[in-house]
């Protein structure tokens, strides 16, 4: 392996391991606090999520292999692209990767993932939101490269 790609290497794994540990920082210090901030509109309340995203019910080993299987998926693709990638499309993978963490780490743990960010009906954790920005992220600059010629 060559030091430019060691250092991207390192750069992602950093980058997903500072996701994955703010996720748990957030977990620990607000899981056991109810608090409204604004009324019931958004508040602080526990809740553990034993199911996927939504609470939808599955098997519990389902969760952790969509964990792996998506987190090798994004590794494969680092390596197939690391050089062409841009600043913008690797940060999206690393909150990809850190957020999938973060929730695996819970599930695997625990046995269900600490939620505990409420807006009105939807709780979730700060692992969901990574994991929806580097998604997102990542769509948006493949709908992009498609376009330009």
């Amino acid at each position: 392996m060559s030091a430019p790609s060691f250092y991207r290497w390192l750069s992602l794994g950093a980058g997903a391991f500072l996701f994955f540990a703010l996720d748990l920082y957030t977990k620990i210090s607000f899981f056991c606090r109810e608090l409204g901030i604004i009324g019931q509109l958004i508040r602080f309340e526990r809740h553990e999520n034993h199911g996927l995203s939504f609470n939808i019910p599955v098997p519990g080993f389902v969760p952790l292999l969509v964990a792996v299987i998506a987190i090798t998926v994004c590794v494969i693709y680092f390596d197939k692209n690391q050089v062409s990638l841009s600043l913008g499309q690797k940060v999206a993978l690393a909150l990809f990767i850190g957020g999938t963490l973060g929730n695996a780490f819970d599930r695997y743990t625990l046995g269900y993932v600490r939620d505990w960010f409420a807006i009105y009906r939807s709780i979730f954790n700060l692992a969901d939101i990574f994991i929806l920005l580097g998604l997102g992220t990542l769509l948006l600059h493949s709908s992009q490269q498609k376009k330009s010629p």
